[in-house]
């Protein structure tokens, strides 16, 4: 078993037939590449430090966003492209204010007020992060998958098949 970074995985995939990815993007970008197996989909949240306007908010547009600094996964996370994607939908360019692979350092940073993230709630700790507030979107559409990715699923062996079936089975 290997972890790698989401574009690694997808590379991986691609140059073997036999081989199987689990990947977490966001649900409308599986299938653009290569075909793939839903295991789950979270809504995604807005995370703000607590003193920021929005974190007052029943929910927010994702417009409401176009002021505010951005902590990102970094540039192998398809993390970057769903907020690009949002941003260009509301016509605006995201300020990008820092870049990790790390997601606990990005809710860190969002909890000492440097910024705000997108971030699924179990990365939501309050006794970690007291100065975090997660905020869920209007559009119910910002999502995150884990799904299960590979050329050909007849092709995957027999502990392959296993494996995907005992995973989906516990998951949902």
């Amino acid at each position: 078993m290997l972890e790698l970074s989401d574009v690694d995985c997808d590379k991986y995939v691609e140059e073997n037939v036999t081989r199987l990815g689990l990947l977490a993007i966001p649900e409308n970008r599986h299938g653009e590449k290569i075909p793939y197996t839903l295991v789950k989909t979270f809504p995604l949240y807005l995370f703000v430090h607590k003193d920021n306007p929005l974190a007052k908010k029943q929910s927010v547009n994702f417009s409401e966003l176009e002021n505010e600094h951005f902590l990102m996964l970094d540039k192998k996370s398809y993390y970057k492209n769903l907020v690009w994607y949002y941003a260009k939908k509301y016509h605006f360019e995201p300020k990008i204010a820092f870049e990790s692979s790390d997601a606990n350092q990005l809710i860190s940073l969002v909890n000492k007020g440097r910024g705000v993230a997108l971030s699924l709630e179990p990365m939501y700790d309050q006794g970690v992060y007291g100065n975090l507030v997660m905020v869920p979107f209007d559009d119910k559409d910002i999502t995150w998958s884990i799904a299960f990715i590979y050329q050909d699923y007849e092709r995957l062996s027999n502990a392959a098949h296993k494996f995907m079936s005992f995973i989906i089975e516990n998951v949902r």
